[in-house]
């Protein structure tokens, strides 16, 4: 076989290849395990160039995992390879992340846990097609089970959508205090678009209808619900007011100012007088638009494009705010808010097109200006404002707070929720080993090792929380062989405690999406039994188009023959 791959290339044999993918699956697991849960740790990641971000978010380090600076070839000039077993979990880890905006870790360490009950069974002598055939088996039965272990929940039900968004929350681990008022923020903002949205939450994108800002230099307890909109934009002139109660808001989208000719154009001017007419025209201009929105009753106007400085001294003199340079996901926004309609011009506006807002306010947080547009009338979209010591951690509890709301999304389009901190993982498993007993012969092995790689997760946070993992997980077993499905161990309080009733709960569906991914992943590599590596052309095989090319391209661009690439690389 060998003869027949071109020069440098490779070839994996089964056993070879197992190894490479116990050794990638098992890796991954390890190192993310340790970031599960409330008391998860922190990663540290350093680019290329030296940027460093620290997080516990599983998506973030897969992301980092993907990304390759590295040089392809060793000093000896020898191809340096990526792990091929490696990127295809990466890849299947951010697949999860896009479906639920979370679930990375637990993907991951049940992965792994797979994997090792797995080769485990290989050891064995169990054939692989017997390890796959009972794992996608007991993947139809934990799915069975888990639709039985599900309970229902109203969209009226606060505490039950409370509950859910402090557990995802819980995972960035913020104290009690704080995870409970961003949760609140969370369920408010969530139940006031859903409440002014026709079609209820199903009828819109939480991404696109809750604006989330991140504020360094705070506490996070300081993080509120805004009924409204929160600007990052400042007033560009002193005259303007910083603050106007009962807004009317006028929405432009065009630029406020004098219109130029689409064609190239010549003025002649004889004398001295007639500059000072052209300039009197142009500041007609000007006023008529000034008068036109003033006579349709707008004291705020908010323009996406730019307002020229002589109409910002004329709204400053007349008492109307004008924000101009408006972001255009945020200038949609501000129309659902304030539920005013967006005109090309000044010309186009009419009084029915006005928004409003209780209080329009310019406010210095740190050291920067921030519009806010507060107490709409029946908002389509709202903002959530976040605060935190630094920028680094702030941002991360941004995407944390996606996560929540994303969850609450799920859960009420599912209309299902199960027991978090691990309960529903020992359930499963309880369950599959019971009614492994039902299938006589190696099946029942597989299934049986399925059901052990689920107890990977409580095994993970009791690990993080510095308990005695084997006493509490027996602890746990007994619990739920006695029928309390939802039983589970807080790490935060560090006692035992029942889920459903302390309102720990995770959507349904996130735990439907995270084994069906990674069993289909671990079968996969499972059936995979040769590998094979192309090689990689060398310098003296570069293509030659002429002499000063291929000297261009070797110097300039990629460097000399065996040094390291600075950009591109060889083929």
């Amino acid at each position: 076989m060998m003869r027949t791959l071109s020069a440098g290339a490779k070839q994996l044999e089964k056993n070879d290849l197992w190894k490479y993918s116990m050794a990638a699956a098992a890796s991954v697991g390890e190192m993310l395990k340790t970031s599960l849960g409330p008391l998860g740790a922190y990663k540290v990641l350093v680019d290329y160039l030296e940027d460093i971000k620290v997080t516990s978010r599983g998506a973030k380090i897969f992301e980092y995992l993907l990304e390759d600076y590295s040089p392809k070839y060793d000093k000896n000039y020898k191809p340096v390879r990526a792990n091929p077993i490696l990127k295809m979990i990466v890849e299947g880890g951010l697949t999860v992340h896009k479906s639920l905006k979370d679930g990375v870790i637990t993907y991951a360490v049940l992965s792994g846990a797979l994997m090792e009950k797995a080769a485990k069974l290989i050891n064995e002598k169990i054939h692989v097609n017997t390890i796959v055939k009972g794992y996608k088996m007991a993947l139809n039965w934990a799915l069975e089970e888990l639709a039985d272990i599900a309970v229902k929940i109203q969209p009226s039900d606060r505490e039950t959508l409370t509950g859910i968004a402090r557990t995802t929350l819980a995972k960035s681990y913020l104290g009690p205090s704080s995870a409970h008022t961003l949760a609140e923020c969370i369920v408010d903002a969530y139940a006031t678009v859903v409440e002014n949205t026709p079609t209820g939450f199903r009828g819109f994108e939480p991404e696109k209808a809750i604006q989330i800002v991140v504020k360094a230099g705070g506490y996070t307890l300081d993080s509120r619900f805004i009924k409204g909109l929160v600007l990052e934009n400042r007033l560009k002139h002193s005259l303007l007011p910083k603050k106007i109660v009962d807004a009317k808001i006028a929405l432009i989208d065009d630029h406020m100012d004098v219109k130029r000719t689409k064609w190239w154009h010549e003025i002649k001017i004889s004398n001295a007088a007639d500059i000072g007419v052209f300039k009197k025209e142009e500041e007609m201009i000007l006023e008529k638009m000034f008068e036109k929105v003033r006579n349709k009753g707008a004291n705020v106007v908010f323009c996406k494009k730019g307002i020229n400085d002589k109409l910002l001294y004329l709204f400053g003199r007349a008492g109307i705010m004008a924000v101009r340079d408006i972001n255009a996901a945020d200038f949609e926004m501000l129309a659902a808010a304030t539920s005013a309609k967006i005109v090309p011009t000044p010309d186009e506006l009419q009084e029915s097109n006005l928004g409003y807002a209780e209080v329009v306010e310019e406010k210095i947080i740190g050291a920067e200006n921030w519009i806010f547009v507060e107490g709409c009338r029946k908002p389509k979209a709202v903002s959530i404002v976040i605060r935190g010591g630094a920028y680094m951690f702030a941002d991360e509890l941004k995407h944390v707070v996606k996560s929540a709301i994303t969850a609450i999304h799920q859960a009420l389009i599912e209309g299902r929720v199960v027991p978090g901190a691990g309960a529903v993982e020992l359930e499963l498993s309880r369950r599959l080993k019971k009614r492994a007993l039902s299938i006589g012969g190696k099946l029942q092995l597989a299934i049986q090792a399925y059901a052990e790689s689920l107890e990977a997760i409580p095994k993970a946070l009791l690990e993080s929380a510095g308990v005695d993992v084997l006493d509490k997980l027996a602890t746990l077993n007994a619990l739920h062989k006695n029928g309390e499905a939802g039983a589970c161990f807080d790490v935060l309080s560090r006692k035992l405690t029942d889920a459903y009733r302390e309102k720990i709960l995770e959507p349904y569906s996130r735990h439907v999406i995270i084994l069906k991914s990674s069993t289909e992943l671990v079968t996969q590599l499972m059936r995979i039994d040769t590998a094979f590596l192309a090689g990689r052309r060398s310098w003296g095989e570069l293509p030659k188009v002429s002499e000063q090319s291929t000297e261009f391209s070797r110097k300039a661009i990629i460097g000399e023959p065996g040094s390291y690439p600075t950009y591109g690389e060889p083929y």
